[in-house]
């Protein structure tokens, strides 16, 4: 997708607006910026208590743990 943006951008016919494409490339750099050196740092934890009356006893006290959104190794996480 950004190669597309930057493939059409060099192939304007007309006169670029003046900083055009600075424009273009300091938005798409506080993108990734953002992306890879704030959004990595994030981690939030949920405890929550669900109480279930018709819970067969064998499941009494289970645990539920959902994991998501490790979608790249990053230094922060220790999987590099």
């Amino acid at each position: 997708m950004v190669l597309k943006k930057v493939l059409r951008l060099l192939q304007v016919q007309r006169p670029a607006r003046k900083g055009e494409l600075a424009n273009w490339v300091g938005r798409n750099w506080a993108h990734w910026t953002y992306a890879l050196r704030v959004e990595p740092t994030w981690l939030e934890v949920n405890c929550l208590t669900v109480s279930i009356p018709a819970l067969p006893e064998a499941f009494a006290g289970f645990k539920i743990v959902q994991m998501s959104d490790f979608w790249q190794p990053s230094s922060h996480l220790g999987l590099s």
